[in-house]
C-alpha cells in the first residue's frame, strides 16, 4: 500500500520504474565484468605458474641431457686418451649452448674433441647415422685415429667417414677400413664422371 501510494503522489511512475530496471541492468553488467576481470586475473596466474613449471621442467630435461652427453663423452675420452686427459663439457642453456675444451685447445684435439662430441650423441640419441669427413682427421694423432675406429664400430649404427692415409694408423685400423669400405677414390677413380682437377 505504501508504494502504491507513493506511486501515486509521482506524477510519472514510469520514469522511476524505468530507473530501477536500468540500475538493475548495470549492475548485473558490473557483476559479469568484476567475474570476468576475477576470471581473467586467475587465468592469468595460472598461466604464469604454468609456464614457471614449463622453464623449471625444461632446465631439468636440458640438465638431464647434458648430464648423459657428458657422461658418455667422458668415457669415450677416457677410451681414446686416458683417464688422467680431462674431457671437454656441454653446457645446454634454455637458448643457447657452450662447448668448454679444457687443456690441450690444439686443433687436432679440438677436431677430436668435435668427433667425440658427435660420437656421444649418436650413440645416446635415436640419430640413425654420422657423417665424418677427412679434413677432421688430419691433425689428429695416429693412434688417437686409430682408437676412433674403434669407436665408430661400436656405436651398433651407420657411421661414413672419409679417410685417406689408412696405413698410417695401424694394421688393425687399415685392415678394419678396408673390410667395412664402400667406395675407394684415387687418381684413377673418381667420384663424377667428370675429373675436376683437371
Amino acid at each position: 500500500m505504501k508504494i502504491s501510494a507513493s506511486l501515486a503522489e509521482l506524477d510519472n511512475p514510469n520514469v522511476v520504474i524505468d530507473r530501477v530496471y536500468e540500475l538493475s541492468q548495470d549492475h548485473s553488467v558490473a557483476s559479469k565484468e568484476i567475474e570476468y576481470f576475477e576470471m581473467d586475473t586467475q587465468i592469468k596466474s595460472d598461466l604464469k605458474e604454468a609456464k614457471e613449471l614449463l622453464a623449471a621442467e625444461k632446465i631439468r630435461i636440458l640438465e638431464l641431457i647434458e648430464n648423459i652427453v657428458n657422461d658418455k663423452n667422458r668415457r669415450n675420452v677416457t677410451e681414446i686418451y686416458s683417464e688422467e686427459r680431462r674431457s671437454p663439457t656441454l653446457n645446454i642453456g634454455q637458448n643457447s649452448y657452450t662447448f668448454e675444451l679444457v687443456e690441450d685447445t690444439g686443433t687436432g684435439k679440438a677436431y677430436s674433441n668435435l668427433i667425440l662430441l658427435d660420437l656421444a650423441f649418436l650413440e645416446v640419441t635415436a640419430l640413425p647415422f654420422l657423417v665424418h669427413d677427412s679434413v677432421l682427421f688430419k691433425n689428429i694423432q695416429n693412434d688417437a685415429v686409430a682408437k676412433l675406429i674403434d669407436l665408430y664400430e661400436s656405436t651398433g649404427k651407420q657411421t661414413f667417414i672419409a679417410i685417406d692415409e689408412i696405413e698410417k694408423y695401424g694394421g688393425v685400423a687399415e685392415n678394419k677400413l678396408k673390410g667395412k669400405k664402400v667406395i675407394q677414390l684415387d687418381n684413377n677413380n673418381v667420384l663424377y664422371v667428370k675429373d675436376w682437377r683437371k
